[in-house]
């Protein structure tokens, strides 16, 4: 009879084992499931990460476009600015010299008139 109560001691030990077991696999299969939908969720993010830096490296590079045709813009305006400041200055002098003739000529004229009225 001591041989039986043993016997069914292995057996209940046997069978929660065997339940241990199952329970176990099927925190394992759980477990494996969660890996592999985080997996999922990384290859995303990872994905999106790389659009990212596309993106922003394509934004960059369309900003430093821009800049540096404005830059050109402001070069092309700046030298047309000096040009027309020169063109500025000669006309300007070219005035101050034709007033400069012009009072000559006037005071020759007014001499000439005073000698005829003498």
């Amino acid at each position: 009879s001591s041989l039986g109560s043993e016997k069914d001691k292995l057996s209940r030990g046997l069978e929660k084992s065997t339940w241990e077991e199952k329970s176990l696999a099927s925190k394992l299969d759980e477990a494996n499931g969660t890996i592999a939908a985080l997996r999922k969720q990384v290859a995303k993010l990872e994905d999106d990460v790389t659009k990212g830096k596309e993106l922003l490296a394509a934004l960059t590079k369309e900003s430093t476009d821009k800049v540096n045709a404005l830059e050109r813009e402001v070069e092309r305006l700046t030298t047309q600015l000096n040009g027309a400041k020169k063109d500025m200055e000669r006309v300007s002098a070219e005035l101050q010299s034709m007033a400069v003739e012009s009072r000559s000529v006037k005071d020759k004229a007014i001499q000439e008139e005073k000698k005829a009225a003498e």
